[in-house]
């Protein structure tokens, strides 16, 4: 006969256990569901290689325009490094969205962008906003510096690239020539053009300086210029939102026309060689075997045009001139980046020792300059600005494609900034430095003892033990 009861507890016990398994169920569905609509994900990378940063969320946020990004795939592959940084994008903003495109099943696909000459590749991703748009190389995303260094550029490309196709506005970058110029090398013409800068070469000579032609760069002329051409540049500096940068060549030698045009804004460069002897503004890099540089590395200060790279990274130069400032006209330059107390100058450029003598000047130099000139238009009504910005030398223009230094940050941060463009975000490469132990000669020698000693104690304890249970 059945017991009731039993039957009754067995009956709630079932109830119980199918509520339960409900219960459980429904959970599950919903947490998936959220998950799905509110994906939670944290970055446990030590440099955060993941998060995005509060300027490119603010980016992000104002959006105006729907942009949309083409990733190119080889089948189903993809790099889930840059997955995960594109998804970050669109969780952002709904003005985001990403295509994934196989070139082989669209041949043609490229020709949509007629202009971009070089082979779009799988991984490649290009922006599109409104007709304009911008490629961005996946081999842009990664950069492999020396000592083991890395740095990972995908928020500094993605951002810019969302800023370049929805920013109408051209920027114009003219290198003058005719003096014996550095010829301007094809990767910082690649870097130019890839934040969105059309550049252009200029004699002065021959050529009058175009209506669209934003910003002048005189990079390291070995002679003087024409009166014609400095009167050039002082009808475009004068015209407003008009720039001119000098990065006087290590000569020797007064420009008695350049030189005197660049004092007109309170800026002397000065006929010196700038050594820096404090250790923690100097770094050594090997270049051979044999032979190794001395870098120096300034103090970049707080300044509205360095707001990048001041007191965050290092900025990297090699042989340097000082500059004198002075105020001309009511106009004020702003100093950028100096050296220590510690450095000092040879007077003399054709000096045969190194070594500090009787007559060098003792530092602090300037070794960047900002100049802001006022422009007040022909009625009165407008006030517009142009600007100056000078430095120590050219030389420090190599140590762009380095990773390790902040030159490539200060060079594209100063051109957004002369030229207006509320563009540059702050945003800086992920620095990857290798994990290293340093270990002073006191640890090698305690490292050294107890690989030889332990090894030898657990031995001996192992002998011990077996003749004492040898002897039991």
């Amino acid at each position: 006969m059945i017991n009731k009861k039993k039957l009754k507890y067995a009956s709630l016990s079932a109830m119980v256990t199918i509520v339960a398994i409900a219960i459980a169920v429904i959970v599950m569905l919903m947490a998936d569901l959220l998950v799905d609509r509110f994906p939670i994900k944290w970055d446990l990378t030590r440099e955060g290689l993941f998060t995005i940063s509060a300027p490119t969320r603010e980016i992000l946020n104002d959006l105006e325009q729907d942009v949309v990004i083409y990733q190119l795939v080889s089948g189903t592959d993809t790099w889930r490094t840059v997955d995960e940084m594109l998804d970050n994008y669109r969780r952002h903003s709904s003005r985001i969205s990403v295509r994934q495109i196989d070139p082989v099943r669209h041949p043609g696909f490229e020709q949509r962008f007629p202009s971009y000459t070089a082979p779009l590749r799988p991984d490649d991703l290009i922006f599109t906003s409104g007709g304009r748009y911008r490629v961005v190389p996946a081999r842009n995303l990664f950069v492999q510096g020396q000592q083991g260094a890395a740095m990972f550029t995908m928020e500094q490309q993605f951002t810019s690239a969302i800023l370049r196709v929805t920013d109408t506005r051209d920027v114009v970058l003219a290198f003058t020539t005719g003096h014996d110029e550095m010829e301007v090398p094809t990767w910082l013409i690649s870097i130019l053009n890839d934040e969105g800068f059309e550049v252009r070469e200029i004699d002065l000579l021959t050529d009058d300086i175009e209506e669209d032609v934003d910003t002048i760069i005189i990079a390291a002329p070995q002679r003087d210029f024409a009166l014609s051409g400095i009167v050039k540049l002082d009808e475009f500096i004068n015209r407003g939102n008009a720039n001119i940068i000098y990065l006087p060549a290590f000569v020797n030698e007064h420009f008695e026309n350049l030189d005197g045009f660049i004092a007109e804004f309170g800026v002397t460069v000065n006929r010196d060689y700038v050594i820096e002897t404090d250790s923690n503004m100097i770094a050594e890099q090997a270049i051979s075997p044999f032979e190794r540089i001395r870098i120096t590395l300034p103090e970049v200060l707080a300044e509205d045009i360095t707001r990048n790279v001041a007191g965050t990274r290092r900025f990297g130069t090699l042989r340097n001139r000082s500059l004198s400032l002075n105020e001309v006209r009511g106009i004020t330059p702003v100093p950028l980046m100096r050296t220590s107390a510690q450095a000092y100058s040879k007077v003399n450029m054709d000096f045969d020792n190194r070594e500090r003598e009787s007559g060098d000047l003792s530092g602090p130099f300037t070794l960047a300059s900002l100049t802001t000139i006022p422009i007040i238009s022909p009625d009165g009504r407008n006030v517009e600005q142009s600007r100056v910005l000078v430095m120590s030398s050219n030389e420090w223009i190599a140590f762009s494609v380095m990773p390790e230094y902040a030159n490539r940050a200060f060079l594209l941060g100063s051109l957004n900034y002369m030229n207006d463009r509320d563009v540059d975000v702050a945003v800086v490469p992920t620095l990857i430095l290798p994990n290293r132990l340093d270990v002073t000669e006191r640890d090698a020698e305690v490292i050294n003892i107890l690989i030889w000693i332990l090894p030898i104690l657990v031995i001996l304890l192992g002998m011990l033990v077996f003749v004492r249970r040898r002897s039991l």
